[in-house]
């Protein structure tokens, strides 16, 4: 599972969007933490190309114990079905704990294998270079969901001063 919580207690641009208008702040905040996850979902989501041959297997135990397993139980040949992509989940919540206020936005897989083929600190030698990882995802995306924060952290505040000037 990948979490992402941001907290925007320091963050003065936020903090005046916030004390300006809440309400629009909070549905703003929960807009782009949806497109946030969005663009972390549809790149860890991602299906590669055929491993090439001869597999790299990380070591001699595990290529037997792939062929004593009938595949860990998937078949030999192993048929590519697409069920680690499509086993990637998203939510995006507001979050409140004492003053700090938030958006927590998840990516997950409840597949029990996935660590074994994208997480960095797992990942085996024969899915190296095809699946990214969900640490290279986010490096990867990092200053796109900065970038879409900052965005929603100016509109909201430009929403605020034309809401605050109508208002006697």
């Amino acid at each position: 599972m990948v979490e992402i919580l941001f907290d925007f207690e320091s963050v003065r641009l936020f903090e005046q969007a916030w004390n300006a208008a809440p309400d629009l702040f909070d549905s703003m905040l929960l807009e782009v933490g949806r497109q946030a996850v969005d663009v972390l979902h549809a790149d860890i989501a991602v299906y590669p190309s055929v491993p090439s041959y001869p597999i790299n297997w990380d070591s001699g135990r595990q290529r037997r114990a792939f062929f004593a397993t009938n595949g860990f139980g998937g078949g030999i040949p192993h048929v590519r079905n697409g069920g680690l992509p499509r086993s990637w989940q998203k939510d995006v919540q507001l979050v409140t704990s004492g003053n700090v206020r938030g958006v927590a936005g998840q990516v997950f897989t409840n597949l029990p294998g996935a660590k074994y083929v994208q997480d960095a600190d797992y990942q085996s030698r024969i899915h190296e270079g095809r699946w990214q990882t969900v640490q290279s995802v986010l490096l990867q995306d990092a200053p796109e969901v900065t970038e879409l924060f900052r965005q929603a952290a100016e509109i909201t505040l430009d929403l605020t001063a034309r809401q605050m000037e109508r208002e006697p």
